[in-house]
């Protein structure tokens, strides 16, 4: 088995600052990089990941205002939000 990836690549990067819904809620992506006490979502194991922070919109505006403890969430479990079939789907903007 190969080791957990430490670095996000260019693709997953461009997600910050993307907007997505999920369960009714508008989210933001805040950042995307490796945590090394993250569980790892392939071992199970505190060997680190790549995680996505993210917060709502509603609750704290577009832009998230410092001191907001962010959810995170290990990346490949954040992506396999969106293949679910009613899962998180991206939105080009917030909407009203």
């Amino acid at each position: 088995m190969m080791p957990p990836r430490d670095e996000a690549t260019a693709e997953e990067l461009e997600m910050i600052g993307d907007f997505f819904r999920d369960e009714g809620k508008l989210w933001r992506v805040d950042d995307v990089y490796f945590d090394e006490k993250a569980e790892c979502p392939l071992t199970g194991y505190r060997k680190g990941a790549l995680v996505v922070l993210h917060h709502d919109v509603k609750a704290h505006g577009v832009e998230c205002p410092d001191g907001v403890v962010l959810p995170e969430m290990p990346l490949e479990e954040f992506m396999g939000e969106f293949k679910k079939k009613r899962g998180a789907k991206w939105v080009k903007a917030p909407e009203a």
